[in-house]
């Protein structure tokens, strides 16, 4: 948030010092004018005291909101397979499966993502939570230490009907090599498993340069399927243009009660002035 309550305040302190000097001068050259230019002047800075919480001072909405959607950019989309990889803990099955970024040549490498849906199911009654996220396919991968979370699936909520379900993360996140794509789940046991889906055979996305991996107790790679999975870029964000909003210049803060402090001090003074300035006049 840019903070503009200091310039606004010196401007303002500039500004009573000239009208201050010109008062003076004023004074000199049209005496009869002092007090009616002292109390306008006195009004006007009393108005910016009692208007002060109602106005822009720089003109710009205040609060606006700004919806950005762009078109949503697909890096990879494998919508065939149905070979089942099982996720489950206690060792015996697979605790990853997903797509991994083998080199600078994947179509999935320095790609700006915030989006990914994978097909998925259930055998028998696993419970916990399923990660979908990218992973450092170089380290052993756990429920917390993934690198960018696109999202969650409570694993009871899941059917025996493959079923594609899209997770946005919160932020977006730019790929790199030696990291894979996919989903995360230790929980279950065995018979009780989540499963992910890639095709049979054929390595129907970016050749060698992305392929499927999974791990159970290393990481296995194979270089002639892929996972059943989309990538891509979403991009719904919103953006809050907040720079010149009352806010920045300590709306409800102690910088704005200092400067409606400083409107009324300055409004009352010249108002002072201007009484006193009038009954002076009239008594010479």
């Amino acid at each position: 948030m840019v903070d503009i309550a200091f310039p606004v305040l010196a401007f303002f302190a500039s500004l009573a010092i000239v009208m201050f000097v010109f008062s003076i001068i004023a004074k000199r050259l049209i005496d009869a004018y002092i007090p009616v230019l002292s109390l306008l002047a006195g009004v006007i800075w009393i108005t910016l005291f009692v208007t002060y919480d109602k106005i822009d001072v720089l003109g710009s909405p205040v609060n606006s909101t700004n919806t950005i959607t762009p078109t949503q950019v697909d890096y990879m989309d494998v919508n065939i397979g149905t070979s089942v990889t099982k996720l489950s803990g206690g060792g015996v099955n697979n605790i990853f499966a997903g797509e991994e970024i083998v080199n600078t040549d994947s179509m999935l490498y320095n790609k700006r993502i915030d989006q990914a849906c994978m097909s998925l199911t259930k055998t028998g009654s696993p419970t916990g939570t399923v990660n979908i996220a990218v992973y450092d396919s170089v380290v052993t991968p756990t429920q917390a230490n993934y690198l960018y979370l696109l999202g969650t699936k409570d694993s009871t909520t899941l059917t025996t009907t493959q079923t594609s379900y899209c997770f946005i993360g919160v932020d977006t996140y730019i790929t790199t090599t030696n990291q894979a794509i996919g989903a995360f789940f230790n929980g279950g046991s065995a018979g009780n498993e989540v499963n992910v889906f890639s095709n049979a055979t054929g390595n129907v996305f970016d050749g060698t340069n992305s392929i499927r991996t999974r791990y159970v107790a290393s990481w296995s790679d194979f270089t002639t399927t892929d996972t059943r999975m989309s990538v891509s870029l979403n991009g719904i964000q919103e953006q809050t243009l907040n720079e010149y909003s009352k806010q920045d210049i300590g709306f409800e803060t102690n910088e704005g009660a200092r400067l409606k402090l400083f409107f009324l001090i300055i409004g009352i003074s010249f108002m002072l002035t201007g009484i006193a300035e009038r009954y002076a006049g009239r008594n010479t």
